[in-house]
């Protein structure tokens, strides 16, 4: 596997594990659209965006759902079953790249970036990853 790759899969990994354990109590959350993440999404998307917290926040937040969303899809079945749960994967996250209005590439870079910033800066670093959580559960409890 490829450094990009490996680092990508490493996110979110520690991304899908934060979300599924949560961290504290559960409170009660407006739906997704009504929320400030929500609202930023429709604002985000442009054919010629760079990559951004904003961007990276809600890529990472869907790449997050969706992992989980096909992680329980594809337990028990065939591997040729999950071989095309996997294409459905990877297609449900080109449109993710394309509703953003950025590339894979651009998307990996940005994400080795915020792990070699997580060691030079760990409080921002902290914070987008509750973001990212966050709008996880937000994309969860809507069904997205």
């Amino acid at each position: 596997m490829s450094r990009k790759m490996l680092s990508f899969v490493g996110l979110i990994f520690v991304v899908a594990l934060f979300v599924t354990v949560g961290c504290g109590k559960k409170e009660k959350e407006p739906p997704a659209e009504k929320t400030e993440a929500g609202k930023k999404v429709k604002e985000v998307a442009k054919p010629s965006a760079k990559m951004t917290d904003d961007i990276y926040v809600e890529v990472v937040a869907h790449t997050s759902y969706l992992t989980a969303k096909y992680g329980q899809k594809v337990k028990g079945k065939d591997t040729v079953t999950a071989a095309k749960l996997a294409a459905e994967l990877g297609e449900e996250m080109q449109k993710i790249y394309k509703k953003f209005g950025v590339t894979e590439d651009a998307y990996s870079d940005y994400a080795n970036q915020m792990t070699e910033h997580a060691t030079k800066n760990p409080e921002h670093y902290g914070k987008l990853m509750e973001r990212i959580a966050k709008r996880a559960k937000e994309l969860q409890k809507a069904g997205k």
